[in-house]
């Protein structure tokens, strides 16, 4: 509960809440290099970043960085498509992994940690289309 209490995603959230979410994450720690998704997978899980950075590149290309408080992986799991491209870590990682039956969870579970989650990938999806229009 820590880590979530630390990442402006979930800034927000009650400590009830707060439980909610670490009830259905697992810790784990992934080494410089790791390739969290690969653009074109079918992803199973979703990750949110405690500490570390990673690059995501979409067809080759550094698309954006993301650390702390961001979260990747998660669209695949929403609408059960393909990876939409390949997050990498570019340093030693501390993450939480949330599956797709746990995220389905919890969104029945807390409509306002949905919310937040939503918010993130609306801002997500602005940054990117800010920077393909440049």
């Amino acid at each position: 509960m820590e880590l979530l209490e630390g990442m402006p995603l979930f800034s927000t959230c009650t400590k009830r809440q707060l439980a909610q979410v670490a009830a259905l994450t697992v810790q784990a720690d992934l080494p410089k290099g790791t390739v969290m998704t690969h653009e074109g997978a079918i992803g199973g899980l979703a990750y949110l970043i405690a500490t570390g950075q990673a690059e995501v590149t979409r067809n080759g290309k550094r698309i954006a960085r993301v650390g702390p408080g961001d979260v990747v992986g998660e669209l695949s799991l929403i609408d059960g498509k393909q990876r939409s491209a390949t997050v990498t870590a570019t340093t030693d990682l501390e993450v939480l992994e949330l599956n797709r039956d746990d995220l389905l969870t919890l969104m029945k579970k807390a409509p306002p940690v949905v919310r937040k989650l939503l918010e993130a990938l609306a801002q997500r999806v602005r940054e990117v289309d800010e920077r393909s229009t440049v």
